[in-house]
């Protein structure tokens, strides 16, 4: 699926360069993402599959090497290189018309949208934060266990954005829980003091055999290359 034109950002104040392990890579300032850490873990990975929901308060930090980025970026070619669906999307990815993304999963959700029963993934926070508004049609996403490696990936379909109202939770229940996979009460409790909400068709996902990628904060979801090609390395 080609990726969609999107503007690039040009916002001075949400972009910054820096040099790292002498390679010069785009930051990009985020507020602090929609997953908390375990209560009691030293693992800065270990998130809860829910929104935190914090007060907004921005902080910008590297989860990753260009080291680390690269070797996604090659593990992907190296396991998807042959197949069929996934050649055009790593073409746009080396071509910067698809941007690498990574999700950060807990409990049963990684499991459920690798054997395809889950086929929307959704993310509620309070705060605007990624992926809203980052995460476009044609992106590809890592799929990432909370404290474990990347052990699979998908391609963004359709991606919906909310800013939500307590009736607009109810809707998205109503029309989305069963493709989330999340028909219980707990997982709408969680979120229904959430602002803002992403809803992404899960396409053509694939499982892959684990890789270690280093992350050093609690963000849930990390934006790692930008529409510009270069690295963010969020």
């Amino acid at each position: 699926m080609p990726a969609a034109a999107r503007p690039r950002p040009d916002d001075g104040e949400r972009w910054e360069e820096v040099v790292l392990d002498g390679v010069r890579i785009r930051l990009e300032r985020l507020v602090d993402g929609d997953a908390r850490r375990i209560p009691g873990s030293r693992d800065p990975d270990a998130a809860l599959h829910r929104p935190e929901c914090r007060p907004h308060t921005r902080s910008t930090s590297v989860t990753g090497t260009a080291d680390a980025l690269s070797g996604l970026v090659g593990h992907l070619g190296e396991h998807l290189g042959d197949d069929p669906a996934w050649q055009p999307v790593l073409k746009a990815l080396d071509s910067a018309e698809a941007v690498l993304h990574l999700a950060v999963f807990t409990g049963p959700f990684p499991g459920w949208l690798l054997d395809g029963s889950k086929t929307i993934e959704s993310r509620f926070s309070r705060v605007r934060c990624a992926p809203w508004g980052v995460l476009h049609e044609g992106d590809i996403v890592a799929v990432k266990k909370a404290g474990g490696p990347v052990t699979g990936v998908f391609q963004a379909g359709q991606v919906r954005s909310y800013q939500l109202t307590p009736r607009k939770v109810t809707e998205l229940r109503e029309q989305f829980a069963t493709r989330i996979r999340a028909a219980g009460d707990d997982f709408w409790d969680q979120r229904a003091d959430c602002n803002y909400a992403t809803l992404a068709d899960v396409t053509s996902v694939r499982a892959l055999p684990p890789l270690a990628f280093p992350k050093r904060d609690r963000r849930g979801w990390a934006v790692l290359t930008s529409p510009g090609g270069q690295a963010t390395l969020l």
